[in-house]
């Protein structure tokens, strides 16, 4: 008997015996009070004129419920199968009730950086939630990532830099199949995209918790490396301000052990995430996005402010446009700096006003910058020492003070 490949966890798992051409997933699984430990189990083989042999519920810890599976496989494909069943209920177990297996972690050695997906907006393994009004053009930016994502194209320009191509997976709890392919091959055309690109889409109804197991397979199969979350409302389900519903939307979340952007709503006051405060303290990273569209304009221009971070620091605002080409042509992204943006960039902090305002005007005086920027003397001179100390801009003769050369860190 071989030595099985074991792929999944935390409640879908999935053993191939290569030499044997069988393989057998566990998923559903479910203990009671008194112990027993059953699990749906399907049984397929590579080996036999129709590949599927079984699907039942069974008894991991019942010896006679895997011996009689076991004579019941044999009429179908004749092998030993009680060593099969054996090693599945074994692993299958222990995993479920010991869990994730505890690291001896080390303080010695080096820092290792943070790891991007996609630079600097999606930390690998982590919750993001990009949270804004309706019609803010969330849907159209989280369609855009997921194709860099996808891709792994960096666009000259655009501050989302993907570190490497990994397979999507969309989950929509409020658009429909043809709206969103619509949108995927009007933003393929504009990114000049020749070759087919996938976005593995599902259409979802119940909240994440409970439509959790159905969702485990594909992504054990797949190993998508960004799972899209739209929306957070009806994927939390129930009370969005209930604590315990968003803990369990996160919780479920943590098991597909995936990186995940999630788009959010505002409530009506027009700031931070609707609902519970867990929505926000759970995510490791919240991007706020802001946007304006010019009446009569066929184009929107977004800006992201980075409000909260648990990885990494604050990151510098990200300007977007996207410029539609009718009803069906494709829709072009372009950078923005968004304090050119009208509205959106009263919302950019000062420092990066400064950084955008600087390389268009040459040297100011402390006061002329106040004044460019209707901010107070004392709020521009106490940023522009600070951008000073960071060696992002330089003080002259005169005590004007100029950009300093190009950071790649600087977003404009």
């Amino acid at each position: 008997m071989s030595i099985p490949k074991i792929s999944g966890g935390s409640g879908f798992y999935r053993l191939e015996w290569e030499e044997e051409g069988v393989t057998i997933t566990a998923s559903r699984i479910k203990e009671k009070s008194d112990g027993t430990l059953t699990a749906e189990v399907e049984i397929t083989s590579t080996k036999t004129p129709y590949p599927h042999l079984k699907l039942t519920r069974l008894n991991l810890l019942s010896s006679r419920a895997r011996k009689n599976l076991a004579q019941d496989l044999e009429g179908e494909y004749p092998i030993p199968w009680e060593p099969l069943l054996e090693q599945l209920a074994v692993y299958v177990t222990r995993r479920e009730r010991e869990g994730e297996p505890w690291l001896r972690l080390s303080s010695q050695g080096e820092v290792a950086p943070v790891e991007w997906l996609l630079r600097p907006l999606l930390v690998e393994g982590n919750p993001t939630v990009v949270v804004g009004p309706g019609g803010s053009g969330k849907s159209y930016a989280t369609l855009f990532v997921a194709l860099l994502v996808a891709t792994g194209k960096k666009i000259p320009g655009i501050r989302l830099e993907p570190q490497r191509a990994a397979p999507v997976l969309l989950l929509d709890w409020e658009s429909e199949l043809r709206e969103v392919e619509r949108r995927l091959r009007r933003l393929s055309k504009g990114m000049g995209l020749e070759d087919s690109v996938e976005v593995i889409y599902r259409r979802c109804a119940l909240p994440l918790a409970d439509d959790l197991e159905a969702i485990q397979a594909p992504v054990t199969e797949l190993e998508p490396g960004l799972i899209v979350v739209d929306s957070m409302g009806p994927a939390v389900g129930g009370d969005l301000l209930s604590a315990q519903d968003s803990t369990r939307f996160f919780a479920a979340l943590r098991r597909l052990d995936v990186t995940a952007l999630i788009v959010a709503h505002t409530p009506k006051s027009g700031n931070g995430v609707y609902g519970t405060v867990f929505h926000r303290n759970l995510a490791r990273s919240v991007w706020e996005a802001t946007a304006y569209t010019a009446a009569g304009e066929n184009s929107v221009s977004l800006g992201l402010f980075h409000t909260k971070s648990n990885v990494s620091g604050l990151q510098p605002p990200i300007g977007l446009e996207f410029q539609f080409d009718g009803e069906t042509g494709p829709v072009r992204v372009f950078p923005r700096d968004v304090t050119e943006i009208p509205m959106v960039g009263e919302k950019a902090p000062v420092k990066d006003c400064i950084l955008a305002l600087l390389p268009r005007t040459g040297p100011l005086s402390i006061s002329d910058v106040a004044k460019q920027l209707g901010i107070s003397y004392d709020t521009a001179k106490k940023t522009l020492y600070r951008l000073e100390e960071q060696k992002k801009v330089v003080r002259l003769d005169g005590g004007r003070f100029a950009a300093a050369a190009e950071d790649p860190d600087v977003p404009f």
